[in-house]
């Protein structure tokens, strides 16, 4: 991985995409509710679905899975009532796909049969989700927010998907989006807060700067 990947003037610029893109999508839910909503869940459950894989490897199985039913079930559920029957159905049945799926990152070692049956059920389930998306003028805006983000970070994403293969790289474009959005959440927090703390302490500041300042003039009498 590149040692300078956090540093290029294209990741300063995906924070700031970053929250363009959370902005507009809350605009979209507020305007539209469930029927933004669920397909933003369900995109965003099929996208980690090679992190969902490694389930059978936590030692509370039966939890996890229990709670993967449940949320499936209930987002399912939300589709049918909102009458986007295609995503219900391919969101019972996603379950099946990812289980199947060996979580393997080794190529060599991952039956071919069960990640190319899952990675095109994930595919075919995201593109289902997709055109489940009420569509609207702003929904374009959103769309080429996304494609602007995909093209900064594309040599990362491509870089996950050849040494770790497709559906570990779509599991990381969410996780690396919230990546982007809380390094500038911080900033801002922490660069609010210094603002802040200058603010509350004037007189400390003027006092330092005229022992500063007072330092400099001794220094020059004594030259």
């Amino acid at each position: 991985m590149p040692n300078d990947l956090n540093l290029r003037f294209s990741q300063r610029i995906s924070v700031v995409v970053a929250f363009l893109v959370a902005a507009v999508t809350g605009i979209l839910i507020a305007r539209h509710g469930a029927y933004m909503l669920v397909p933003l869940l369900a995109i965003g459950f099929l996208m980690l679905a090679g992190w969902w894989s490694e389930i059978r490897n936590l030692g509370m199985i039966r939890r996890v899975l229990l709670l993967l039913g449940c949320f499936v079930a209930l987002l399912a559920a939300q589709a049918y009532s909102h009458r986007m029957f295609a995503l219900a159905i391919v969101l019972v049945f996603s379950p099946v796909f990812i289980l199947i799926m060996r979580p393997s990152y080794l190529k060599n070692t991952t039956p071919v049969w069960s990640y190319t049956l899952s990675a095109l059920y994930i595919c075919a389930s995201l593109c289902i989700a997709a055109l489940s998306i009420p569509a609207t003028p702003l929904l374009l805006v959103w769309i080429a927010l996304l494609a602007l983000l995909g093209l900064l970070n594309a040599r990362f994403y491509l870089f996950l998907a050849r040494e770790r293969r497709m559906l570990f790289m779509l599991a990381a474009i969410p996780l690396h989006f919230a990546h982007h959005f809380y390094n500038g959440l911080s900033f801002i927090i922490g660069l609010s807060r210094h603002c802040w703390a200058l603010l509350r302490r004037p007189g400390r500041i003027s006092g330092r700067t005229d022992r500063l300042a007072l330092t400099e003039v001794n220094g020059d009498d004594k030259r």
